[in-house]
């Protein structure tokens, strides 16, 4: 299945469940440029796929108090839930 089949998938079954699921498809640049679309608190929650390894991205999440997992990335020890695939 594709990945576009995937995501049609996911997005029906939180639809099913009322809830929204909102893609932030901009290149993470760092923290301070980049969470403003968490820092304000409309999500109840972030799901980091693949995050790169020289990324502040989960650090800075993290900082924010944000409620998230990381799935497929380093665990930064952050007490962040994590988990990773393997296929």
């Amino acid at each position: 299945m594709h990945s576009e089949e995937h995501l049609v998938i996911e997005t029906s079954a939180a639809a099913d469940l009322d809830y929204n699921v909102t893609l932030f498809p901009k290149q993470w640049v760092n923290a301070r440029q980049s969470a403003a679309p968490v820092r304000d608190r409309r999500a109840d929650g972030v799901l980091v796929i693949a995050p790169l390894n020289d990324s502040d991205m989960v650090p800075g999440l993290a900082a924010l108090g944000v409620p998230m997992v990381v799935v497929s990335g380093l665990n930064h020890d952050l007490r962040v839930p994590y988990f990773d695939v393997d296929n």
